[in-house]
C-alpha cells in the first residue's frame, strides 16, 4: 500500500506526454541534439508528439522536453551508443561522492556504503538472473538491457528522503524504496544489517546477511528490482500507459521467495506469494463482486478505491495467467509494450487488447481464475 501514491505520481508524470498522435519517428539509432536556451542535450528520440519530445540519454535516463522551449534541434552524424559500465560508474562516483562505493555485478552497478556495495550488487544481479530464468522458461521474450542497471542504497532514511525529493517523489510515511522510470534507477535505504561501531558488518555469511535485512526491506528490494528489470527487458514500456495491474502484478508475483529458488517448478505452492494469496482469498470471499474481472482490467481505479484488494487481485490474475496461459500472456505484454506511448489507453482499448489475448468471455475467465486460486493447497 505504501507504494500506491508514489507510483500513481510516477504514472501521472509518464502520462504527461500524452497527445492525440505521435510524430514521425527517426531511425532507431539516430543521435539527436537539442538546444534550450544556452543548454544542449543529446540522446535518442523515443517519442515526439504535438507538445513533447522524449529524449533517451546515453546513460539510460529519460528526459521530457516541451517542444515550445526547444530553440534548435539537429541529427548528429555520430550514431547513438549507450555509455559503457565504466563510464556510468564514473558518473555515479562524481554524483554521489566519497560516502558511496560503486560496485558492479553482471548487469548491475550498485551504489552503497563502502564495504557493502559488492554484496548488494551480487544480490541485485542474482534477482536479475532469477527473473530471466523464470520468465524465459515460460516463453517470455526477455531482451537484454540496453544500459547498465543502477541501484542506489542509502545508509539511512534521511539521505534517501533528500534524494527522493530530488526525484519529485512525495514524502510518504513508510516508503522504503522506489523505481523511477525516468531516471531508470532503483533507490532504497538500508532497513537492517547495520555495521558495528568499528565498521564490521553484523554477519559475514551471504545468506545470513540477506536474512538480516528486515522483511519489509527484502520485499521492497525485490519488488522495485522487478519493476526495473521488467521495464528494461521489453516486458513494459518506459513511457506510455502501462495498466497498473500488469506492472504491479508482475512485481508481486516475483516477490514470492519460492519463485527465485531452483526447485520452484516442482510444487505450485512454492511459487505463490503467501501474503497476496491469503489476502485475495479473503477478498474473494467477503468483498469482491461477482464477475468483476471486466471492471478490474478496464482502468486503474481499483488501486485508488482499495489498494490492498487491488494489489492482491493484480497478483492473483498475473499468477493465474503466467501459470496457465503463459504464451498468451507473453504476447499480451508484447502488444501493450509496443503501443504508441503518446496515445491515450482507455477502458475500451484495454479491454479489447485483453480479450484479443485471452478470449472474449471474461465471465468464464473470472470463474477460471477463482477456481484456480481456490484449488491451490
Amino acid at each position: 500500500m505504501n507504494q500506491l501514491w508514489w507510483w500513481a505520481w510516477i504514472m501521472a508524470l509518464m502520462f504527461a506526454a500524452n497527445s492525440a498522435g505521435a510524430g514521425s519517428p527517426r531511425p532507431a539509432d539516430s543521435h539527436l541534439e537539442i538546444r534550450i536556451g544556452q543548454q544542449r542535450f543529446q540522446g535518442r528520440e523515443l517519442a515526439c508528439g504535438a507538445k513533447q519530445l522524449w529524449l533517451l540519454a546515453n546513460d539510460g535516463q529519460l528526459h521530457p522536453f516541451d517542444l515550445k522551449e526547444i530553440t534548435e534541434q539537429r541529427t548528429l552524424t555520430a550514431r547513438f551508443a549507450p555509455l559503457t559500465p565504466g563510464a556510468v560508474r564514473d558518473l555515479l562516483r562524481r554524483e554521489l561522492g566519497n560516502g558511496f562505493e560503486v560496485a558492479g555485478a553482471g548487469r548491475y552497478l550498485v551504489c552503497a556504503r563502502p564495504g557493502e556495495a559488492p554484496r548488494y550488487a551480487r544480490l541485485f544481479d542474482d534477482l536479475y538472473r532469477a527473473f530471466r530464468v523464470y520468465f524465459a522458461a515460460r516463453g517470455f521474450q526477455v531482451t537484454e538491457p540496453e544500459f547498465p542497471l543502477v541501484a542506489i542504497v542509502f545508509p539511512d532514511q534521511a539521505g534517501f528522503a533528500r534524494y527522493a525529493q530530488r526525484d519529485h517523489i512525495p514524502a510518504i510515511a513508510g516508503l522504503q524504496g522506489y523505481y523511477h522510470p525516468q531516471s531508470n534507477r532503483v533507490t532504497l535505504f538500508e532497513s537492517g544489517n547495520r555495521p558495528l561501531a568499528d565498521g564490521t558488518p553484523h554477519v559475514s555469511d551471504e545468506s545470513a546477511w540477506w536474512g538480516s535485512i528486515q522483511g519489509g526491506g527484502q520485499a521492497t528490494m525485490v519488488h522495485e528490482a522487478t519493476h526495473q528489470v521488467a521495464f528494461n527487458t521489453g516486458l513494459h514500456a518506459r513511457i506510455g500507459q502501462n495498466p497498473k495491474w500488469v506492472v504491479e502484478g508482475l512485481a508481486t508475483v516475483f516477490e514470492a521467495p519460492g519463485i527465485r529458488q531452483p526447485d520452484a517448478g516442482r510444487n505450485i505452492v512454492n511459487r505463490i506469494n503467501p501474503d497476496r494469496f491469503a489476502w485475495f482469498i479473503d477478498y474473494a470471499q467477503r468483498r469482491r463482486k461477482a464477475k468483476s474481472l471486466a471492471g478490474f482490467i478496464a482502468d486503474d481505479q481499483p488501486f485508488v478505491r482499495a489498494a490492498l484488494d487491488a494489489y492482491s487481485e493484480a497478483w492473483a490474475l498475473s499468477f493465474f495467467l503466467i501459470e496457465t496461459r503463459s504464451s498468451q500472456y507473453s504476447r499480451y505484454l508484447k502488444v501493450i509494450s509496443r503501443r504508441d506511448p503518446l496515445k491515450h489507453y482507455g477502458p475500451e482499448e484495454r479491454t479489447a487488447d485483453f480479450q484479443q489475448a485471452f478470449g472474449s468471455d471474461l465471465v468464464q475467465l473470472d470463474a477460471d481464475l477463482l477456481r484456480f486460486l481456490r484449488g491451490i493447497r
